[in-house]
């Protein structure tokens, strides 16, 4: 009985191996589920952001339909041709609101690209903590076969089924 009991602990060692490689393996799993879950919030975040910047450029478009409108109003009430007034329509009111479209609409683009690189950088993070996980896993069993074959000085005693064998 003696004598059985290396090979009993080299088995247990070789499980225990096992039960930690697979348990690594697990945390690099859900370290991966982890980073996904906070890659697709961000490009929530950041959707909502370039949503939020659209809906200020149609809000500056239409309060500048609001002033020309109030602008051309305004020049037919004295009798005049609003198209006469072009060079002040233009520096008064259509640049800077231009000015404002563009900016609006820049945001609106960071927010998309910004969100895009987060999810991306997250994604590409959580497939990290994945393969560090496996490879954990992997160095771990490796590691346990090893101590397994250097603790247990097992003598095969079946007979071997290849062709010519004893």
């Amino acid at each position: 009985m003696v004598e059985i009991i290396p090979e009993i602990a080299a088995i247990i060692g070789l499980g225990s191996s096992m039960s930690a490689a697979s348990k690594q393996n697990k945390a690099g799993q859900i370290g991966k589920q982890r980073y996904e879950t906070q890659a697709e919030q961000e490009r929530i975040k950041y959707s909502f952001e370039a949503n939020k910047a659209r809906m200020q450029t149609a809000e500056i478009i239409r309060r500048g339909n609001e002033q020309m409108a109030s602008a051309n109003a305004g020049a037919y009430a004295m009798g005049v041709d609003p198209s006469s007034f072009g060079f002040v329509i233009n520096s008064q009111l259509l640049s800077p609101l231009v000015n404002d479209i563009i900016v609006s609409d820049v945001n609106a683009q960071l927010a998309e690209k910004s969100g895009k690189a987060q999810y991306d950088d997250l994604m590409l993070a959580g497939q990290q903590a994945a393969l560090s996980g496996g490879v954990a896993a992997l160095g771990t069993a490796a590691s346990g076969f090893m101590n397994f074959a250097s603790l247990a000085p097992f003598t095969p005693t079946s007979r071997s089924i290849a062709p010519g064998g004893n």
